[in-house]
């Protein structure tokens, strides 16, 4: 499978926008490709310096690309939401805990949860609720099996 970096990142904006309760759900042809995509084996590979978030995300980023490949990306989400719950000692309720540090999109694993992630993004500081050390940054890249991304 061969896809655009910019299909790719439009397709995590609208993840991020969901996630964040802005929309709820992703039209047909978009929910197609995620579906494509989301099917397929998953490794993770940290990027961020150990110094440019909290110690507790880096290590997250470390064991996870240890111990990938994921089967696909939702078990990837659940070890990072299991692993959060883990280290922080926060509760882990259903959809997603209340400030999950990571939002974990397509396009890579970012510090701050969505709806901090998604005001950060379109600059919208005041709406920021976690001003998590790193918010805003790749913390990990996602790389999906026989994904070649042009």
């Amino acid at each position: 499978m061969q896809i655009t970096r910019e299909l790719l990142d439009k397709l995590s904006y609208l993840h991020l926008k969901e996630y964040a309760k802005q929309i709820d759900k992703l039209d047909r042809v978009m929910e197609l490709f995620n579906s494509a995509l989301m099917n397929r084996s998953v490794n993770v590979k940290k990027v961020m310096p150990i110094d440019y978030c909290d110690r507790g995300l880096y290590g997250l980023a470390l064991e996870a690309q240890r111990d990938g490949p994921f089967m696909n990306f939702a078990e990837m989400r659940t070890f990072f939401h299991t692993g959060l719950s883990r280290v922080y000692a926060e509760p882990l309720p259903s959809p997603l805990p209340p400030y999950i540090r990571l939002s974990i999109l397509p396009n890579g694993i970012w510090v701050g949860q969505p709806d901090d992630l998604l005001a950060y993004l379109e600059e919208r500081r005041e709406d920021i609720k976690h001003n998590e050390k790193g918010l805003g940054k790749k913390l990990a890249e996602v790389i999906f099996e026989d994904v070649k991304i042009v």
